[in-house]
């Protein structure tokens, strides 16, 4: 209770004030173990209503039931100054000595946050005076009920005046002076920005001997200790407290403890019951400082007002990465609320959160131990995962999710579901694409190019034995042709087995081989059928043609270019029946032909194949 306090109440000790008497009888007053005599205080003369003296009084500054500040003019120094004085109900001798005793508390803390004493005295009308600087400006409590808390700035700027305090009061500490009633009505603002701390009046002084058990301060704002009135239980933890108290007045527009009556304020203090609003305007490291000391345990506050400076000076610091990790938040708050609605564009929500990751990183590395950020980097966790499970992106969402702390059970199960919807959806394209590799005559049609142009070699070299051996693959002996198409078939079969993995790697491949090592079977067969029946040579080499061509029109399938190639030998062994004489020469040269045209076919087709993969890596 600012300015006031209970009666004497026998059954608790509680006292009005600070009270003594010399052993001549005289009221006395003072602090540090020094009293002075009521009656040895200067003589002021205080013109009133006009009238000139030590001081002339020009207006009233304020009012209250204790006491009455006026406006005067200091007339040796011509300056104006702050007369406090007894109210004229209150000019009893424990309000005079309570009202000096404050002025001497006061006077001896010298602080640019603390209102100077400039002296003391008496004047006849008014008794007691005391003489201060006059302050221009308003009480902080005025200032605040216009604050707007969304205003960061605005916000800054009152924190900035509560370091002021803070340091008045730490400065105070350090003298042995504990203010016991700080709040936001007992600091003045001035209008230069000046920054005082009023009201000593219940200030208690470890220094002075004089001090006993009384019940101070506003019951909006107490400390839970400041209830039962023991001065023993009050120290620096108790102005902790009540500057927890007004911070808590700055977020949230109320003290801690309420507005109502004294009683129940009374009673929520001892209980230390503070209602702590949910408004997520207010930054939250200034709720946990506030929180921290406000504590009902005085070992959980902060130890010192200093202490409490730096956290406040810390939160300062950090503005910067508040701002950019609230902006971070309220932009994925939208997005968490978008993803709830119909039809979320997964794409453009994705892209948003990842500028919401970019910012929260960006807060952190301005303030790397910002809880808002942390907080919002793993709240950012399931929103991503859910983008990129609705894009398909699985291997983005796995690692994510690999990384965050707790996901719902459900979207885990969900990502596990398509995890293996996609292994069994590869499997299968693995299938398929291994299907097209064996169908396509474009893959290892070099293999085959050079196989065909093995059999080239092979039919040449049988025919160069050939000519050497007899001038001519004549049609004249079974025996001869047979031996003729086994050293073919032994040339193209050793060629086979040394590339047989090539070879056998494709389905066109293996159909060339099977159509190749066909025809020279067939031909070896036949030869070996028309030389045990007796067959004329002629026959067997139109038969011969016959069967090339046919195990030509066979590999049709694969290539459609062979279709030629088997019409070629058709004419061949039309050729034979109608021009005997050219048995010779068609039997040694369709052959060959038939086999480099297979060459032909399947160097075009690598070739082709070699062209397209250059210009899709070109492109």
């Amino acid at each position: 209770m600012a300015g006031h306090r209970k009666a004497p109440a026998p059954s608790t000790g509680l006292r009005e004030g600070a009270r003594a008497s010399d052993t001549q009888g005289r009221e006395t007053f003072g602090a540090r173990g020094a009293t002075v005599p009521l009656d040895a205080l200067p003589r002021l003369a205080i013109g009133r209503d006009g009238a000139t003296g030590d001081f002339t009084v020009l207006d009233v500054i304020g009012e209250g039931g204790m006491g009455t500040v006026y406006l005067a003019e200091q007339g040796v120094l011509q300056r104006p100054v702050a007369l406090k004085v007894l109210a004229g109900g209150a000019r009893d001798s424990s309000s005079a000595i309570r009202l000096l005793r404050e002025a001497c508390v006061n006077g001896r803390l010298e602080h640019p946050g603390i209102v100077p004493v400039h002296g003391v005295g008496v004047d006849a009308e008014l008794g007691p005076v005391v003489v201060m600087k006059r302050v221009r400006g308003r009480t902080w409590h005025q200032l605040l009920s216009a604050l707007d808390r969304r205003d960061d700035a605005a916000l800054a700027a009152q924190i900035e005046t509560l370091l002021r305090v803070c340091d008045a009061l730490d400065y105070a500490h350090a003298e042995g002076v504990f203010h016991r009633d700080l709040k936001p009505s007992n600091v003045m603002v001035g209008d230069f920005g000046e920054v005082y701390l009023l009201d000593w009046g219940v200030a208690l002084d470890r220094r002075a001997p004089d001090d006993e058990p009384c019940l101070v301060g506003t019951p909006a704002y107490m400390a839970p200790e400041m209830t039962d009135g023991d001065a023993d239980a009050v120290g620096p933890h108790t102005d902790v407290y009540l500057l927890g108290a007004t911070l808590f007045e700055i977020l949230f527009a109320k003290p801690p403890h309420g507005r109502g009556s004294a009683g129940p304020a009374l009673l929520a203090a001892a209980e230390n019951r503070i209602d702590w609003p949910d408004a997520p305007e207010v930054p939250e490291e200034l709720v946990a400082i506030c929180r921290r000391a406000c504590a009902t345990d005085p070992a959980a506050r902060f130890e010192s007002v200093a202490a409490f400076r730096a956290a406040l000076r810390a939160f300062l610091d950090h503005r910067a990465s508040n701002r950019v990790a609230a902006n971070a938040r309220a932009a994925l708050d939208d997005v968490r609320a978008a993803l709830e609605g119909e039809a979320p564009p997964y794409g453009a929500l994705l892209d948003r959160l990842e500028g919401v990751r970019y910012g929260l990183r960006a807060a952190l590395d301005l303030w790397p131990e910002s809880p808002s950020a942390r907080e919002g980097l793993r709240l950012a966790v399931e929103p991503l995962v859910r983008c990129h499970l609705e894009l398909g992106d699985l291997p983005a969402a796995r690692r994510l999710a690999a990384g965050a702390e707790a996901l719902p059970p459900a979207l885990l199960d969900r990502l596990d579901a398509l995890e293996r919807a996609r292994a069994d959806e590869g499997r299968a394209r693995a299938q398929l694409d291994a299907l097209a590799r064996e169908r396509d005559v474009g893959a290892g049609a070099r293999e085959r190019a050079r196989l065909a142009l093995g059999v080239v070699a092979a039919l040449a070299i049988v025919i160069v034995i050939t000519f050497g051996y007899r001038r001519g693959a004549e049609p004249s002996s079974a025996p001869f042709l047979l031996a003729m198409v086994g050293i073919a078939g032994a040339i193209l079969a050793g060629a086979i087995a040394a590339f047989r993995r090539r070879l056998f790697a494709t389905y066109a491949n293996r159909q060339t081989v099977f159509g190749i090592s066909s025809a020279f079977l067939l031909v070896a067969t036949n030869r070996a059928l028309g030389w045990l029946a007796d067959v004329p040579p002629t026959g067997i080499v139109q038969n011969d043609l016959l069967l090339i061509a046919a195990a030509m029109f066979a590999l049709t399938g694969v290539h459609r270019g062979f279709a030629a190639t088997g019409a070629l030998g058709l004419a061949a062994a039309v050729g034979v029946v109608l021009a005997p004489e050219w048995a010779r020469v068609l039997i040694n040269a369709y052959p060959i032909a038939a086999a480099y045209l297979t060459y032909v076919i399947w160097q075009h087709l690598a070739t082709s194949d070699q062209v397209l993969v250059d210009r899709a890596a070109r492109d």
